[in-house]
């Protein structure tokens, strides 16, 4: 086996065709503004934008907002970072999305030395361009803020390459960069552990124990500071999971599974968010996601046992950690991706403890390496049984990876403007209550204060309902003056002129005077043109 610091022969080609694969899927995010939460995050935060000194880092989460009354979530690293690149570049957002652009290729490049270290040269520049090219990485790439799930995927796969190489100075400063960066690099030394299967000497305590010191001293500083669960302190429209019971609980591990993998497989209609009645977590037999991603882990499982058999000497119970053999190493590079993909999932599932979010596309992006470092394993297995299979592999690797090259490029450009994030928002999912909200104020700031009311009026129904499941009316084709005439019933069908005062009341507090006047002015001349008398209260 080559050593994982090195591309090998050809590298250099190798090379510049994974920037040319990372520059195509997501190289227009160069040309992004701030949105989503690139705004509270960077532009708003008084430690980023200089209003606050480098001294209250740990005052203000990772959103900006005091640690004391929001999400407990504090990310130092890409903090600073931020800080340091709005001061020096003044705040242009280019400058954070090329930071972005080369971390992704970072990620890339550490992929693809870890997937040579196992497999051919071709195989792993397949897997790694298409790693690359995913669409569901867009929620990763194209924001500024999402820094955290770069840094923290960099740093771990340096903390993998340094403890195979057996230098666990290196390997404690990467994890401890990792965990800065994002603490759901925790059970990054369960990693190390796992690819012991396939090296032995990383089982030795010297390997180990100085990862374990590094995690051990940031849960008692994590603890001292913050709470890991976040129940009592999260949004139950965030995250549903912490109104859900332990067997729902465990039952949505399997259902958000089958989501990341069909989203993986088949990016269509990606969302920025998942809130509300999005996923609602509850048991159901007819939930296609949540049998995708059980029948999903138990292929892991029962391919571990498969290979396993299949490695067994003549002497029954022969391990075969340390073999040679073919079948050997089927099976230790199997538990070893199957554990690394199960370690780099717990978090994201909400299975170990809650997390702010039910479901973030960017979550998947460590756990989606595992699964491609799983497929790579699959082809170059089929390939060893039988070579004729290589071209096929080839064909759907091409196709897979253009296809993902294209959607990820159209997907970037919906991150351009706030506008265009929560249109596509609003597209994907139409019955988003936050997509409905931040779409209404961004009509609001263009001056389409009638339309930013129907939107909002959709965003009041839609919050009202919660937690059972709505269906926001699929009208948004029709003229704006059908739909909001239709507004009012939707908001309160036995009262449509407290509707109507409740909608302009609500359009002053979160859009502000302009949009609640151009709505009360649009009622009003409805009910004239109807010849009704203006009644007390009324708007």
């Amino acid at each position: 086996m080559g050593r994982l610091t090195s591309l090998g022969k050809g590298s250099s080609l190798r090379l510049l065709g994974l920037v040319v694969v990372v520059a195509l899927a997501h190289g227009r995010s160069l040309s992004n503004g701030f949105v989503g939460d690139d705004l509270p995050g960077i532009v708003d935060h008084p430690v980023v934008n200089g209003s606050a000194s480098i001294r209250d880092l740990l005052a203000y989460n990772h959103l900006g907002r005091p640690i004391v009354s929001s999400h407990p979530v504090l990310r130092p690293l890409p903090t600073l970072v931020f800080a340091a690149i709005y001061r020096a570049g003044g705040g242009q957002p280019w400058h954070f999305h090329l930071l972005s652009l080369v971390l992704y290729l970072l990620v890339v490049v550490l992929a693809y030395r870890l997937f040579a270290r196992f497999f051919s040269a071709g195989i792993a520049w397949c897997g790694a361009a298409l790693f690359a090219a995913l669409a569901i990485h867009v929620d990763v790439v194209a924001p500024a803020f999402h820094l955290s799930e770069l840094s923290a995927l960099v740093f771990v796969l340096l903390m993998l390459e340094a403890a195979i190489a057996r230098r666990p100075v290196w390997a404690m400063l990467a994890y401890g960069a990792a965990l800065l960066s994002k603490e759901s690099a925790i059970l990054a030394p369960l990693i190390v552990a796992a690819w012991g299967i396939t090296d032995r000497a990383l089982w030795r305590w010297r390997s180990l124990l100085p990862l374990i010191a590094v995690g051990l001293v940031f849960i008692i500083w994590r603890v001292a500071v913050l709470p890991f669960d976040v129940n009592g302190t999260t949004v139950a429209a965030d995250n549903p999971l912490t109104l859900a019971d332990g067997g729902t609980r465990l039952w949505m591990v399997f259902s958000l599974l089958g989501r990341y993998l069909a989203l993986t497989v088949a990016p269509i209609d990606l969302a920025y968010d998942y809130t509300y009645s999005a996923i609602f977590p509850q048991f159901q037999l007819r939930d296609l996601f949540g049998w995708l991603g059980l029948a999903f882990s138990a292929v892991l499982l029962l391919s571990i046992a498969w290979a396993w058999r299949r490695s067994l000497s003549g002497r029954p119970g022969v391990s075969a950690v340390g073999r040679s053999t073919p079948a050997a190493r089927l099976f230790q590079l199997a538990s070893a991706g199957v554990l690394s993909f199960g370690f780099s999932y717990g978090l994201a599932s909400n299975a170990l403890f809650l997390i702010t979010v039910i479901f973030a596309e960017r979550l998947f992006f460590a756990p989606s390496l595992w699964v491609i470092f799983l497929g790579l394993l699959l082809v170059d297995a089929t390939i060893a049984y039988r070579r004729a299979l290589a071209r096929w592999w080839i064909v759907l690797a091409v196709g897979l990876t253009l296809t993902n090259i294209g959607l990820a490029s159209m997907r970037t450009t919906e991150w351009q403007t706030p506008h265009a994030l929560f249109s596509a928002q609003v597209a994907a999912q139409p019955d988003s209550v936050k997509g409905r909200l931040y779409l209404a104020r961004s009509f609001s700031a263009r001056g389409k204060h009638l339309e930013a009311g129907w939107q909002l009026g959709l965003a009041l129904v839609g919050r009202r309902s919660w937690p059972a499941r709505w269906k926001a009316p699929r009208v948004d084709a029709l003229p704006l003056a059908q739909r909001l005439a239709r507004l009012p019933a939707l908001i309160a069908p036995k009262d449509p002129d407290q509707a109507i005062r409740g909608l302009v009341e609500q359009a002053r507090r979160l859009l502000g005077p302009s949009t609640a006047l151009a709505l009360a002015h649009y009622y009003d001349a409805r009910r004239r043109a109807r010849g009704e008398p203006r009644r007390p209260g009324s708007p």
